[in-house]
């Protein structure tokens, strides 16, 4: 499995600012419940999950591949879901900086 995904740290170069996954941003809510709810393995469950790899087998994965496969499992993940699909669409919508010129000038335009 490992030999498979050689490679894929090239991803990273053209991805700019580097790998991300998806977030909204914390409200305080998240804020109070975090110290309860965050594990140690988290990240490790969701690659292990996604890759069919032992927690061992990770550990040996460098630290760019191991993000990439974190991201696109987590991804994955949210996917499998409505609400998830939601989050996601959610991330990428707050990400955006530019206007949808087009789609605003469908809807604004005089008649």
């Amino acid at each position: 499995m490992l030999d498979d995904l050689q490679g894929l740290h090239g991803r990273s170069k053209q991805t700019p600012g580097g790998i991300e996954i998806p977030a909204l941003p914390a409200s305080a809510e998240d804020k109070r419940t975090e110290a309860y709810t965050v594990t140690g393995t988290d990240d490790l469950s969701i690659v292990s999950e996604y890759t069919g790899m032992s927690f061992n087998e990770l550990m040996q994965v460098d630290s760019i591949t191991f993000k990439i496969l974190l991201r696109d499992g987590f991804i994955h993940r949210m996917r499998q879901t409505e609400d998830g699909r939601d989050y996601l669409e959610s991330c990428w919508l707050i990400k955006q900086t530019e206007p949808d010129r087009a789609k605003l000038r469908r809807e604004f335009k005089e008649n």
